[in-house]
């Protein structure tokens, strides 16, 4: 350089030159790091270092809303995830500079000066404190919108390597995050590149200055990492798109990636962060330390998959049933805000419920699987698009009236269904916080039988819900008895499974009860393992089956007291009849059971003050078998002549004579797999000693 060109940078404040490619800026780059001003209050300064990083964040933002279904995100949660990491980035970049810089704060006076520590528009933001603080901010919000983190991770990566790559040119800007000399035809200088690489002790000796200044040329170092990440999100980007292995992969990646460039661009600069009271750069630290953690995690992550396989979270029931959830609240949002939007969806609601699905007739099993349905169905619609609208009271206060008559107290099955599973959802959030334990639900399906593939999808919806982990496992008919009963074992001995269901019925080459008998008594959540149905007989157990505990849930609902009461109990059989009548006793209730074998079952029906049929016969249970006023909780599930579904009550008929009376469907029947979440919860307190 000539020395006019040294005196003329030297006068020069706002110019950039570039030495080495002078044909380009002959007479540098004239840079101006304020932007506009605004009109107001006198004036403010919108400075470029602040617009390009904001600017950085928004497409980073807006790339990051566009990829969360295609990672199995709930777009609207991620994005709450997302603005709260940026919200953290900043803080947490600003803080990160501050400690390390922490002389440049510090007054005349030796205090602290707070309104220079707010004051970031020109500069002063730490990269990795960025990170840091988005991830804590980020992670606590996705804790509380329940957003899974890895795949969350994966797309924040992508989008700081949006960030970073636009963001940088701010430091352009300011004339900052420059490096050591260069001859490199793009290195740059300026006046303060200048005073930064040496200090000048003769500022007028302009000979010795043009001497220094002939290598007082320095390293762009912002256009280094600039190009760096934009590399990496090129590369990342369509990686992600057809090679991604596993949750989590992509933010390692990013990890590496920007921290070895970091570490290597770290070592060219001249204006960097150093540990207090020594020459290691901080920044080249943890970028070193952040290579050799994401090398080791992926290695370890990539042996992993060979070995064990893996499975994506976008693949999983739960992401899929989030954003259907999603799309149906958003469906009726919009249609709510039509013309008479409310009566169509409470129609629509109403036909889901008529048409569910029809099951064995006479299985008490199935019977409760109809009736799950239908309230799966309505309560996932109700959440996502009837939030805010009051639903009523479980046991109606006021008996209705039809025509003169005076009609039942519906027990809305329901509404006490949501109760119980919110009472779940509560117990195991501090469940989970307290012992870090997640309650794991598994689930074996032997075939196809329709009605059991219906209940177990509800099953994974309920666990979802409840915040379990789901562990399904569908087995073909032509599994042996020794494979199943090799799985059960399996299963007893994993850890992160708390509770282990075999759905019924099996098909006929199968013993149910020797696979019964197999699983452990500790894990047998639907409680019929011999250990767990003496207990029950006993009045000492962990574990009750879920029908009978939903229905002691309805008639303590209404308020009315077992005890002294006479109870009859429609049906012996092991899953509802024989259970219930024992939860009954241990309430002090005078117990009868009745079966088909009864010589006047009207007779013993009609002395009953709580009356519990379940034997699976439509309409088997007449008006003239009721005692005025009394308790009547129907358990069947049956189609009459016409294909509707009903009970084993003659529902119409009996309503205006009974006290309180469950509906077919929407009564019993929701409240089986409710209570098949709280002995789960149960039986992971008993695991982890609770």
């Amino acid at each position: 350089m000539t020395t006019e060109l040294v005196r003329e940078i030297l006068d020069s404040q706002d110019v950039i030159y570039f030495p080495y490619c002078d044909w380009l800026f002959p007479n540098g780059l004239k840079i101006n790091n304020v932007l506009f001003t605004l009109p107001i209050f006198g004036g403010i300064d919108v400075y470029w270092y602040g617009f390009l990083i904001a600017f950085g964040m928004l497409l980073a933002v807006i790339y990051a809303s566009t990829k969360m279904r295609k990672f199995g995100l709930d777009p609207d949660r991620g994005v709450d995830v997302i603005l709260a990491g940026l919200i953290g980035a900043i803080i947490g970049a600003r803080l990160y500079y501050v400690v390390f810089n922490i002389g440049r704060y510090i007054n005349d006076e030796g205090g602290f000066d707070i309104g220079e520590v707010l004051s970031i528009r020109d500069g002063g933001l730490a990269i990795y404190g960025g990170v840091i603080g988005a991830l804590i901010f980020g992670g606590v919000v996705a804790m509380i919108r329940r957003v899974k983190l890895l795949p969350m991770l994966d797309i924040a990566g992508l989008g700081l390597l949006i960030g970073q790559t636009i963001g940088r040119w701010g430091n352009f800007f300011n004339q900052e995050c420059y490096g050591s000399k260069t001859s490199l035809p793009w290195g740059m200088t300026s006046n303060t590149i200048l005073n930064g690489l040496y200090f000048l002790e003769n500022p007028d000796n302009v000979t010795i200055v043009t001497n220094r200044a002939r290598d007082m040329v320095a390293h762009p170092c912002f256009l280094y990492e600039s190009l760096w990440c934009l590399v990496g999100f090129i590369f990342l980007h369509f990686y992600a798109k057809k090679f991604r292995k596993f949750d989590g992969e992509i933010f390692l990646m990013y990890i590496g990636w920007y921290g070895a460039g970091r570490f290597w661009i770290e070592g060219l600069r001249t204006d960097s962060l150093f540990i207090p009271g020594t020459d290691l750069k901080v920044s080249q630290l943890v970028a070193g330390t952040c290579v050799i953690f994401s090398i080791v995690i992926l290695t370890a992550k990539y042996l992993s998959i060979r070995k064990n396989g893996n499975v994506f979270y976008y693949e999983t029931e739960e992401s899929k049933e989030l954003l259907r959830l999603r799309d149906e609240k958003a469906k009726a949002d919009k249609n709510r805000r039509g013309k008479g939007a409310d009566s169509e969806l409470k129609e629509h609601i109403l036909a889901e419920d008529a048409n569910e699905p029809e099951t064995a007739e006479t299985s008490e099993e199935t019977s409760e699987e109809a009736g799950e349905t239908s309230e799966e169905t309505i309560e996932a619609r109700s959440r996502g698009a009837r939030r805010g609208r009051n639903p009523g009271r479980i046991g109606r206060q006021n008996r209705r009236r039809n025509g003169g008559r005076v009609m039942a107290k519906i027990i809305n099955g329901k509404e006490i269904s949501a109760r119980v599973r919110k009472e779940v959802r509560l117990e195991t959030e501090a469940f989970k916080a307290e012992t870090g334990v997640t309650p794991g639900l598994a689930v074996i399906l032997v075939g196809d039988d329709p009605a059991s593939k219906i209940y177990v999808g509800n099953k994974k919806k309920a666990c979802l819900e409840a915040g379990f982990n789901s562990f399904e496992h569908i087995l073909p008919e032509s599994t042996t008895q020794q494979e199943l009963t090799e799985l059960v074992k399996k299963l007893n001995a994993d850890p992160k499974v708390h509770g282990i269901l075999c759905q019924l019925p099996l098909p006929r080459h199968l013993d149910e009860k020797a696979v019964i008998d197999a699983i452990s008594p500790t894990k047998d959540v639907d409680a019929f393992h011999p250990v767990n149905v003496g207990k029950i007989m006993i009045g000492s157990y962990d574990f009750l089956p879920c029908t009978p505990a939903g229905i002691m849930e309805h008639i303590h609902s209404t308020g009315i007291s077992v005890e002294g009461k006479k109870c009859t109990v429609v049906g012996r059989s092991n899953i509802v009849g024989k259970p219930m009548a024992m939860l009954l006793l241990h309430e002090n209730g005078t117990v009868t059971v009745c079966h088909s074998r009864t010589k006047d079952l009207a007779a013993e029906c009609r002395d009953a003050d709580i009356l519990v049929a379940a034997v699976g016969k439509a309409k088997l249970i007449t008006a003239d078998m009721v005692k005025e006023g009394a308790v009547v909780i129907d358990v069947g599930m049956n189609r009459n002549e016409n294909g509707k579904l009903c009970g084993d009550v003659d529902f119409e008929n009996v309503e205006p004579k009974a006290g309180y009376i469950t509906p077919v469907p929407g009564g019993v029947g929701p409240m089986t797999i409710a209570m098949l979440m709280r002995n789960a919860l149960t039986a992971a307190k008993l695991f982890a000693g609770k």
